[in-house]
């Protein structure tokens, strides 16, 4: 009787292990790494110590912990014990964005070769379009030094709110000063060929695709680094990587611009804090805060947001967008929702490459909160088809946009803690 009941108790552990274990698989292909961080953090102890290295590297690459999670990416990439390909694929994807994010590109397309020589076939066919595509950058950028920013004490200078709603911030170049878009959602600064010449860009002359986030347009550019860019009184950054795009890029409709300030100047700043008053604010120490709601997908910025029914929602993190807007993995989770209370049309969305007819929904409000608190939009866009490529992987909800900042008067972005905050 006691053997058996032994027999049993195994049976139900290694049954419960399996199941642990498919939960945390769905939650990473999901996205949903706020939740794979709390299982695994609670289960640290129980846990088979590969299991627990595999999602570990997933969590510090999701967290800004680049440089940790890509040492114990090279340790469980020397003898992956008990995975399949497709997760070895999964790993060395995510490696490839762990070296990009560090700035080092010449390993980040090394290990990108790796990828689509050895794993192709166990990417999906979008998964393999995107892989493919940002290695081309990281091919192009080969050779070029790792971007850093010089010490500095805390800065403000002025940030001015462009006719279309968003954020320009002050940058000097060797061109001069020009205001640039404050875009977290750009993989990379960028800049018209006419600005690219004014600042000495060094240019690779390799023909690169991105994508629009706001309409999924796909438009070719160059690539190039200029020595370094200034904002304010001392915040120098070196080595800044820049997208040069046709000045016929740079427009959408009516409404043009000649430079975006991307996520990796961004990101490397800490924390900036943006005023409704008018004001950028860069630290010289960031702000220390309980608030945990920030992560990366790759080289994007997502919140966490959470819904008046308790739901806890990802969404993109977009000041490049005037206003917060739904994707279609919001419609088909809410359809019933969307389509009872918000109202059909069709609209034109515009971005890099210009403009777009899109088949949606209007929701008259929507209320959610973001940190400490809650926001309530009105008119929120609802979209019925998937944008690009972007919104056809892991479960992402929609993005964040000004609309949302106009509701405080500051807006603090802070990717040493990794949270969004409003006060």
């Amino acid at each position: 009787m006691k053997k058996l009941f032994f027999t049993l108790s195994v049976l139900l552990c290694g049954a419960s292990a399996i199941a642990q274990k498919d939960n945390l698989e769905r939650l990473l292909i999901e996205g949903n790494v706020f939740k794979l961080k709390e299982i695994v953090s609670a289960n640290l102890r129980k846990m088979d110590k590969f299991d627990w290295l595999y999602y570990q590297c997933f969590i510090d690459n999701a967290f800004g912990k680049n440089e940790k999670s890509a040492l114990e990416t090279q340790m469980f990439l020397k003898n992956p014990k008990g995975f399949n390909d497709t997760a070895v694929a999964r790993m060395m994807e995510m490696q490839v964005y762990n070296y990009a994010n560090l700035y080092q590109y010449t390993k980040a397309a090394e290990a990108g070769d790796q990828l689509l020589q050895r794993y192709a076939k166990y990417l999906d066919e979008d998964k393999l379009k995107e892989v493919t595509d940002d290695n081309k950058c990281f091919h192009a950028l080969q050779g070029f030094a790792a971007q850093s920013v010089a010490p500095h004490g805390d800065v403000t200078v002025p940030a001015l709110k462009d006719k279309a709603g968003l954020w320009r911030i002050p940058v000097a170049t060797k061109a001069g000063k020009d205001d640039f878009i404050f875009d977290t959602h750009a993989n990379f600064s960028a800049v018209s060929v006419t600005v690219a010449k004014k600042m000495g860009i060094k240019l690779k002359g390799t023909s690169v695709e991105v994508e629009s986030g706001a309409t999924g347009t796909k438009v070719k550019c160059d690539m190039g680094i200029a020595d370094s860019i200034t904002i304010g009184d001392g915040v120098t950054v070196r080595n800044v990587v820049f997208l040069v795009m046709a000045d016929s890029l740079m427009r959408a409709g009516d409404y043009t611009f000649n430079a975006i300030l991307g996520l990796p100047v961004i990101k490397a700043l800490r924390e900036v804090q943006l005023a409704k008053n008018g004001t950028f604010t860069i630290p010289a120490k960031p702000t220390k805060s309980g608030i945990r709601n920030l992560c990366f997908s790759q080289l994007k910025p997502r919140v966490q947001v959470v819904t008046e029914d308790k739901d806890t929602l990802l969404l993109r993190l977009d000041t490049g967008a005037d206003a917060t807007s739904l994707s279609s993995t919001f419609f088909s989770r809410y359809k019933s929702y969307v389509t009872k209370n918000g109202e059909k049309t069709t609209e034109n969305t515009g971005g890099v490459g210009g403009v777009k007819k899109m088949e949606l929904y209007k929701l008259k409000s929507y209320t959610f909160k973001l940190g400490n608190k809650k926001a309530t939009l009105s008119n929120v866009t609802v979209q019925v088809k998937a944008v690009g490529n972007e919104d056809s992987g892991a479960l992402i909800y929609g993005a964040i946009g000004e609309d949302v900042m106009a509701q405080f008067d500051t807006t603090t972005f802070n990717f040493d803690d990794m949270y969004v905050d409003f006060r």
